[in-house]
């Protein structure tokens, strides 16, 4: 029997940031490396755009002025196998 890593198993970045965005809907970089501690949170969500992920980017500006980005899973694709109900 062959095996194979899988990148959404439990305890990876992908899976970890995947449940923060179901659970709390959405993220940004301080979050993630504050709970989490991963440290690149923008070379996740790529990967997970890179996989067919829907993943929308905020950008938006804190009190001092800084820029930071919020992301958020968008609408499913209407064809979507992970978001059927019934087969």
């Amino acid at each position: 029997m062959r095996s194979y890593w899988n990148p959404y198993s439990s305890g990876t970045q992908l899976n970890l940031v995947l449940e923060h965005l179901f659970i709390k809907s959405s993220i940004t970089q301080v979050e993630a490396e504050a709970v989490y501690k991963i440290r690149r949170l923008a070379a996740r969500i790529s990967e997970m755009k890179s996989d067919g992920w829907n993943i929308e980017r905020n950008i938006r500006y804190d009190l001092a002025g800084q820029r930071y980005a919020r992301y958020s899973l968008g609408k499913p694709f209407r064809n979507d196998h992970r978001f059927r109900t019934s087969l």
